[in-house]
């Protein structure tokens, strides 16, 4: 759920910024590296990137496994 949950929140990017523009504590790490990269701050925008990609792949790893291995036992 939380991994899915992240995933739809990144998805919803644009209605979230268009709507709030990171105000009223709706500042994500996407909405930060977005910025990051508005500022020209392109090296801490691609660490953030880079961070998102490596949580999301071992998250996503992890929640892969453990479905593989509810589908195995049944």
């Amino acid at each position: 759920v939380l991994i899915m949950t992240f995933i739809a929140s990144v998805q919803n990017f644009g209605r979230t910024y268009m709507t709030t523009g990171g105000s009223w504590g709706t500042m994500t790490p996407v909405h930060t590296m977005y910025d990051n990269v508005v500022r020209g701050n392109y090296g801490r925008a691609s660490a953030y990137a880079t961070v998102l990609f490596i949580f999301l792949f071992f998250a996503t790893m992890l929640n892969m496994r453990m479905s593989t291995k509810d589908n195995q036992v049944a």
